[in-house]
């Protein structure tokens, strides 16, 4: 599998009637858990899990297994931008009645050139929200993940979020994107800001994070490089 293309499902069986339930904690490599058997890759590697299941009344543990995960590099996709986007009621959930554009004046995401880390220093994103004096902002050392498919893309990362001069660290960040196929489309841009339990904006609330963006942007122009 390729870095940065989305999670993955980790696959094992056991013969224990009284439960199924299995866990898959990583041994080693450059993979995370995200939930139950749901992993995601963090780098380039050979990334190694393992399958547990416990006792039961009438089953022994299971005896642990492993499978090893080869992640190949990344790409060298990478996308740039910068502009407006629509902001519909709801996209500020502090005060949902808000609506207009908000603004991503800086956008630049890729890979690493050897596609084993987010870590390259022209990364960053730059976004604003003027009716909620909101203003927000990642670099290079907070990307998470960059996944493209085609004209679509999902950045994922961490960064601070400043609401009326109030000062909010280790936000995680969203910006997904459609990358208009013709001159007479527009881009489509989706930005969510939140931490733990708490959205700080969504310009497309509701919505599950790995779909397609599908908000309007409005003067807004997105280029991924393939």
């Amino acid at each position: 599998m390729l870095y940065d293309g989305g999670p993955f499902d980790a696959l094992a069986t056991t013969t224990n009637t009284d439960s199924s339930v299995l866990t898959y904690p990583v041994v080693s490599g450059p993979c995370v858990v995200v939930s139950g058997a749901t992993l995601n890759s963090t780098g380039a590697g050979t990334c190694v899990i393992q399958a547990n299941g416990t006792a039961t009344a009438n089953f022994n543990s299971a005896s642990s297994a492993q499978q090893s995960i080869t992640i190949q590099p990344a790409s060298a996709q990478y996308e740039t931008g910068a502009g407006t986007v629509n902001s519909p009621a709801g996209s500020y959930p502090a005060n949902p009645s808000y609506a207009g554009t908000s603004s991503i004046t800086s956008l630049y995401a890729r890979h690493t050139l050897d596609g084993t880390s987010m870590i390259y220093s022209a990364n960053t994103v730059k976004f604003s929200y003027t009716p909620a004096s909101l203003s927000f902002a990642a670099n290079y050392t907070q990307f998470q993940s960059l996944v493209m498919s085609g004209n679509r893309s999902w950045l994922r990362g961490t960064g601070n979020v400043v609401i009326a001069g109030i000062t909010t660290t280790n936000v995680n960040f969203l910006v997904s994107v459609v990358d208009s196929t013709s001159s007479a489309a527009v881009d489509k841009v989706r930005v969510k800001l939140w931490k733990d339990q708490t959205v700080y904006y969504d310009n497309q609330p509701g919505a599950p994070d790995t779909a397609d963006a599908a908000t309007n942007a409005s003067g807004y122009t997105v280029i991924i490089f393939r």
